[in-house]
């Protein structure tokens, strides 16, 4: 594999679309639908590349996942937020993630952005 992501997002079919599409990239990843699940899954051991984040999630969202993130992991990983939220520029900045993406968007914008901050990602 050329590098690893976690994604953390509730909405179930556009994960797995996320998933497919970077798995048949050549990535390996990882999923969570919720920060919490997103926290138990992490360990300084198991650190993915890069954390796609989404802010609106039942049980833990994405602004107390970050802050847990950051105050465990310090900057392990980036954070790229997925945000249908018209502040989402803000909303990264809030959180310190690292890029941000808008919903909607194209898988191929997703790989772009991947590929910003992975420097092995295909």
């Amino acid at each position: 594999m050329k590098g690893s992501v976690l994604l953390i997002d509730d909405e179930a079919d556009l994960v797995q679309a996320m998933k497919d599409y970077l798995e048949d990239e050549g990535l390996d990843v990882t999923t969570a639908s919720n920060g919490k699940e997103a926290l138990e899954k992490l360990s300084s051991k198991n650190m993915p590349d890069i954390i796609i984040l989404d802010m609106k999630m039942p049980i833990m969202d994405g602004r107390t996942f970050a802050h847990i993130f950051h105050e465990r992991f310090d900057d392990d990983a980036p954070i790229i937020l997925v945000s249908g939220d018209a502040n989402a520029q803000k909303n990264a900045l809030s959180i310190q993630a690292t890029g941000w993406i808008e919903k909607p968007f194209k898988l191929d914008e997703l790989l772009s952005k991947i590929n910003e901050y992975v420097p092995d990602a295909p």
